[in-house]
């Protein structure tokens, strides 16, 4: 029997501990925040904000918010280009060639705003932008 306890003791004593391994870093909840920020992210690219918003349909209130807001900047975009392209056509037939100037600064300020939307989707952050929060096409 002392030979007995002897190997339990010894096997015991070498025995070494073996240390809790750390919890995995992808879980479920990981991949739904980078389609969440993905999907926040493509809204400030041009059309795609309207596939996210109708096609996607995302269900997270950050990328719905990216997703309105992302459409209505496209909308805008859209009404600034061919409305300001008609209305510039008509003053230079007249003569009048400033307003091409004033459409360019405002596509370049459409632009800086999509920028500034893009910083914070992909920081998962909401941001109303200027002006365009107070501009709702799509609610």
């Amino acid at each position: 029997m002392d030979d007995n306890n002897v190997n339990k003791q010894t096997t015991e004593q070498t025995a070494t501990p073996v240390a809790p391994q750390p919890e995995s870093s992808h879980t479920g909840s990981k991949t739904t925040d980078s389609n969440e920020i993905l999907y926040s992210v493509l809204s400030y690219i041009g059309f795609l904000s309207l596939i996210v918003l109708y096609v996607i349909k995302p269900k997270t209130e950050l990328a719905l918010f990216h997703a309105k807001q992302g459409a209505n900047l496209f909308i805008i975009d859209l009404i600034v280009a061919f409305g300001g392209g008609v209305i510039k056509g008509v003053l230079n037939s007249m003569h009048v060639p400033v307003f091409g100037s004033v459409i360019g600064l405002v596509s370049t300020a459409i632009w800086i705003l999509n920028i500034i939307g893009l910083i914070y989707a992909a920081q998962g952050k909401k941001y109303e932008l200027p002006v365009i929060s107070q501009i709702k096409i799509i609610k």
